[in-house]
């Protein structure tokens, strides 16, 4: 068969032909669909019903099947992703709770100064989480600068050589960037109460104590 010209639509799956050529394909008279309303005093169902008994009719749907499908597909697809959010958060609990645990071994001597001074343990730990959510916030800043370039990166040039009629731009809602900044907030401040039991047994005169 003759190709007489390619359409512009940007979905390229679809193919049309002249009805004239349906008798080459043995379907002379044939229609890919029909868009039907209910009378008066009916339901899609009995549209439905009606139809399927009709000769020739190969399927019958109601027209918000094909949205319930994408939206069900999308469901399926951002599930993935908070499933991979709480798995982040959990890795990240434990990379911050690492990290304080250094920390706190190598100032082990400089909070020990700090008891034999008087301060009390809720004081040095304030202190450490204001030290612990400035870090997370520098670091969720650089984070998200860079996701949101990554992924202009990669979907931009997937798009150009996949299919390059549709014009695309990557948008990132207010509420993903206010997730990513909550969820790194929340593990670096949890992270230093992980270690407060750790700060409360502290031998202050032991930890103080300079081995010649």
């Amino acid at each position: 068969m003759r190709v007489a010209a390619i359409h512009p639509s940007p979905f390229r799956f679809a193919a049309y032909i002249d009805r004239s050529q349906l008798g080459t394909f043995g379907v002379p008279g044939v229609a890919n669909a029909a868009y039907v309303l209910p009378a008066a005093g009916h339901t899609p169902d009995d549209v439905e019903k009606e139809l399927f008994s009709l000769p020739g009719v190969a399927s019958v749907q109601p027209v918000a099947v094909s949205t319930q499908v994408v939206e069900n597909s999308l469901a399926e697809f951002t599930g993935v992703f908070q499933v991979l959010e709480l798995f982040i958060l959990v890795l990240a609990l434990l990379i911050a709770y690492n990290a304080t645990s250094i920390n706190a071994d190598e100032r082990a001597r400089e909070r020990a100064t700090l008891f034999a001074f008087g301060m009390l343990p809720r004081r040095i730990l304030g202190l450490e989480e204001a030290e612990g959510l400035l870090i997370g916030l520098l670091g969720t800043a650089f984070g998200v600068a860079a996701g949101l370039l990554l992924n202009r990166w990669i979907i931009t040039s997937t798009m150009e050589t996949t299919m390059p009629e549709m014009g695309m731009d990557v948008v990132v809602s207010p509420g993903t960037v206010l997730t990513a900044v909550v969820l790194s907030v929340i593990a670096v401040g949890l992270a230093p109460l992980l270690t407060i039991r750790r700060l409360r047994r502290m031998d202050v005169p032991g930890t103080l104590r300079v081995v010649e």
